[in-house]
């Protein structure tokens, strides 16, 4: 049977070594030629070694440079001939399964590939053996261009582990001498046989890491942006919303301090005329403010101070000429979350404090 051992390295994502492979096969060839049995008794196993080294420029398509050696045997009954081959060759690999179903871990490999063949062979008469001729004449090798279409299927068993079966066919061009024979039947061909394991030689993913694809990973990436520019948009909106719900608020609140100042005019009488203390608010320097009272004049107001049994060092009266009011403030903030926090410490006292920013 052939063995067939490929070894697929992938480093970093920033180097260019990540679309590298490497290959090592050791296959079955089949010979096509005049004499092409395998039953004498000198014939030997037909085999060849190969070593490649491959770039890929996607998932799907490679480009990979190998050279294969091998011997070969053939008998017809009368004639025995033996052959020695040592081939280059380059070599477009194309990933069938990965072109019409992204993503899958079977791997269908299509192949075509332009190589040099050289050969010696020699031809013998079977029994007894003597040497009836040479290929080529003299020293040296016989020369074939050589055109080679074949293909590979990777199982997976693992992670990082195929099972491999595969074959191809090559085309010797203008060379009938691979068997040392030539009757004018044509140019050659050699098939071979190819069963084994491919691993991938790639970096192995750390604890909570998984190794995708690139295009797995584009397509996550792709995502992401989606995703993010989606967020954006309803953060956008959110903003939006939030700001209309604060200034509604703070329209509700001045028509609530309005509506406040009006009830007291009605339920209290004014006795007393404010003083010169009271500050008036100025939009230039505005401030959180947490509010705890709201009256139509600055003695009501400041009645209501000298009632309340709480600490009354920050506390003042401001004149609110929008609304027409005298609001009594607990305390005065440049943020609103510490006013907030204020706020909060205060309803256990006086439940229905706000915070407004004037």
């Amino acid at each position: 049977m052939a063995v067939s051992y490929t070894a697929t390295a992938q480093l970093s994502k920033t180097l260019p070594a990540e679309k590298l492979y490497i290959n090592a096969s050791l296959s079955y060839l089949i010979p096509f030629t005049d004499i092409t049995g395998s039953d004498g008794e000198f014939n030997k196993f037909n085999h060849g070694l190969d070593f490649g080294i491959g770039y890929k420029f996607d998932e799907v398509l490679a480009l990979r440079g190998s050279w294969m050696i091998g011997r070969l045997d053939g008998y017809d009954g009368l004639r025995y001939s033996q052959s020695f081959i040592t081939e280059p060759g380059l070599y477009l690999d194309y990933d069938l399964f990965e072109k019409f179903k992204p993503g899958s871990r079977w791997k269908g490999v299509a192949t075509f590939g332009l190589s040099w063949l050289l050969s010696t062979s020699d031809l013998d008469i079977a029994n007894p053996k003597e040497l009836i001729t040479y290929s080529p004449n003299g020293t040296g090798y016989s020369n074939a261009p050589t055109a080679t279409f074949g293909g590979m299927l990777y199982a997976p068993i693992s992670d990082r582990t195929f099972l491999t079966l595969g074959g191809s066919l090559k085309y010797l061009a203008f060379n009938d001498f691979l068997d040392a024979f030539e009757n004018g039947s044509g140019d050659d061909w050699l098939g071979s046989i190819q069963l084994g394991v491919s691993i991938d030689l790639g970096r192995t993913a750390k604890s909570g890491e998984r190794i995708v694809k690139d295009s797995e990973y584009q397509t996550i990436k792709n995502s992401e942006a989606i995703a993010k520019k989606e967020l954006e948009d309803q953060m956008i909106e959110f903003e939006k919303d939030l700001r209309a719900k604060d200034m509604l608020a703070r329209q509700l609140q001045n028509d609530i301090d309005s509506l406040k100042a009006e009830m007291n005019k009605r339920v209290l009488p004014t006795t007393i005329t404010p003083n010169t203390e009271v500050n008036t608010s100025s939009s230039s320097d505005p401030k959180w403010r947490v509010v705890i009272g709201s009256f139509p004049n600055q003695a009501l107001a400041q009645k209501y101070i000298d009632n309340l049994n709480l600490d009354k060092s920050q506390m003042q009266v401001l004149f609110v000429e929008s609304v027409n009011t005298y609001r009594v403030i607990y305390k005065s903030f440049d943020t609103q979350n510490a006013a907030l926090k204020a706020r909060s410490e205060i309803r256990s006292s006086i439940k229905d404090a706000w915070v407004v920013k004037f």
